[in-house]
């Protein structure tokens, strides 16, 4: 009971969390300072929260960098960094947020492209899909983009990276 109790909690906390985080991302459309001010708190909360708030704080910097371009930049640095992170919920949320933002701001394209297609090669199959389903909805927003993610998959594609190959053809 005790821990039905603790991950109601949990859930109940991150949904509070996740609808904050959305609604600051609203707020700070069109308001550059506040939003580049929203953006670096919440990039600070990043360091000391579970992992459950985590993916929240991931997806409102999404919502953030999509609203305000003048953060985008830094967002797509900050989500970029945590590609690695040792939480796969938070890869796959930096997945789908990095496509959000690579369709809203064209100056973060290359690195949010080639981080995508890194992605698939993450040794969990569930963010290589997620990674590939974000470089389809990429497409899709910003059919512009195709070309660019379809020579860059190319290029890493006929490397010598056989993981890349193996996981990225076959998520």
């Amino acid at each position: 009971r005790q821990m039905l109790e603790s991950e109601l909690e949990q859930k109940v906390s991150s949904d509070i969390y996740s609808a904050t985080v959305q609604a600051l991302a609203e707020v700070t459309d069109s308001r550059p300072a506040l939003a580049a001010n929203a953006a670096a708190q919440l990039a600070a909360l990043l360091q000391t929260q579970p992992d459950t708030i985590r993916v929240s704080l991931v997806a409102g910097l999404a919502g953030i960098a999509v609203a305000s371009p003048t953060t985008a930049q830094p967002i797509a640095d900050r989500l970029i960094g945590l590609r690695d992170d040792g939480n796969s919920e938070v890869r796959a949320a930096v997945a789908s947020a990095l496509a959000k933002v690579g369709a809203a701001n064209s100056t973060t394209l290359p690195a949010v492209i080639d981080t995508l297609i890194a992605l698939l090669a993450d040794k969990d199959s569930g963010i290589s899909t997620g990674a590939a389903n974000a470089l389809k909805d990429l497409v899709v927003a910003k059919p512009t983009s195709a070309p660019q993610i379809i020579d860059t998959l190319a290029l890493r594609l006929s490397s010598q990276d056989q993981r890349l190959r193996y996981f990225g053809l076959g998520a």
